[in-house]
């Protein structure tokens, strides 16, 4: 159960972090890298011995390979040569997690410049901006998570991990 869901968690997290990078080509990429060239070259139907150079060669390194031989070595070695295997799935899943956080926060910080400067705009000139009390933090907003219904007084943007689907974040 472990080995499936490290391998599930590294193939959506990969997913993740390259739509998050490149948007809906994003997912095509995914779908190239783990589909197809990572189900024909993870040895499942044949071990990597049989397998072309080229397939052989990249197979051990994507996550269908890693899951496929993890899977073997566990169902018919006691679990022999696992160390090899469960490092690549892991560096496949905390690399994608990694970049789709990393993203995340580069969004969200330009996402609150933004709002920063509209506010700015909104009461430049106004003089009824209320400054904090000396001694006492600043009021904050709870973050809004994407696809939440946006105010009327802001403007709509494109949540960025669901351009697929046009999702918008207020």
């Amino acid at each position: 159960m472990g080995l499936g869901a490290l391998t599930v968690f590294a193939v959506g997290a990969t997913t993740l972090a390259f739509q998050g990078l490149l948007g809906i080509i994003g997912i095509g990429l995914a779908i190239l890298v783990i589909v197809v060239f990572g189900n024909p070259s993870a040895g499942g139907a044949y071990p990597y011995p049989l397998l072309p150079p080229f397939w052989r060669a990249i197979g051990p390194a994507l996550p269908p390979g890693a899951g496929t031989w993890a899977a073997r070595s566990i169902a018919y070695f006691r679990g022999q040569a696992l160390t090899g295997p469960l490092l690549v799935l892991s560096a496949w899943a905390v690399g994608g997690a990694l970049v789709t956080v990393v993203l995340a926060t580069l969004h969200r910080t330009a996402d609150e410049r933004a709002d920063g400067e509209r506010a700015d705009d909104a009461t430049a000139g106004v003089g009824s901006a209320r400054r904090p009390e000396p001694g006492r933090p600043a009021p904050t907003r709870a973050p809004r998570a994407c696809h939440a219904p946006p105010d009327a007084a802001r403007t709509r943007r494109r949540c960025p991990f669901s351009r697929a689907a046009g999702a918008t974040r207020g």
